[in-house]
């Protein structure tokens, strides 16, 4: 099977001409070319331009597929709309679509920008209670906002619901993200007894974590 070839524009009045073109051609062409044209945009961070543009397919009853909806997430989330992004899910579970993991990884993405991480942890924890698939860039997303905003304690112990969970996620990367973020809280010695516990789960602790532990101690 041959690849699309991966859409490319100069400026986004170029996305602009090509959108139209694409609306006016008769018979209306796939869903792909549509979808091209959307992440070509989004490669362009026109985010914006983008809501403008999935509003057009919208109009022309073109919008009711997941990977638009999904950008469109995306893109709300980028602008700091992320409220406007939970309509959107709502919207999509309204059309009898079902949010897939990159649906919800942009709406974590977007709730951490937002620094709403309550909410973030929340969404993950309803997820998790509903059967939904939770992976491990989504859990690792939350850490690392968590961490990087002075949240150690509510990381571990989302961690910790995680784990009890049973979600699946990379334990030597979530784990090195929270001694990181310990040291950065000037809390070395409790960074050190987190190394002494990931040791007792069987998770050999690599350079990452040493040297995080070192740069608290200097």
């Amino acid at each position: 099977m041959t690849k699309r070839p991966v859409k490319m524009f100069k400026n986004i009045e170029e996305a602009w001409s090509s959108l139209n073109a694409l609306l006016a051609a008769k018979p209306t062409p796939p869903q792909p070319a549509f979808t091209s044209l959307l992440l070509a945009v989004s490669r362009l961070k026109q985010y914006q331009a983008n809501v403008g543009f999935i509003e057009r397919l919208h109009s022309a009853g073109l919008s009711n597929h997941l990977v638009v909806m999904n950008i469109l997430v995306n893109s709300l989330c980028r602008t700091n709309r992320t409220n406007l992004a939970f309509s959107v899910l709502s919207r999509i579970f309204k059309i009898g679509l079902k949010p897939n993991a990159v649906t919800l990884t942009n709406l974590l993405d977007g709730l951490c920008r937002d620094g709403d991480f309550a909410r973030a942890v929340s969404l993950v924890r309803d997820m998790t209670s509903r059967g939904d698939p939770v992976d491990g860039y989504m859990i690792g997303v939350i850490v690392k906002c968590l961490c990087r905003s002075g949240n150690s304690d509510m990381a571990l112990e989302f961690v910790a619901d995680s784990e009890e969970s049973g979600c699946s996620f990379n334990n030597l990367v979530v784990y090195s993200t929270c001694v990181d973020g310990l040291c950065k809280e000037g809390r070395v010695d409790e960074a050190l007894e987190l190394l002494g516990v990931i040791r007792s789960k069987g998770i050999l602790p690599d350079n990452v974590m040493y040297t995080a532990v070192i740069h608290g101690l200097c």
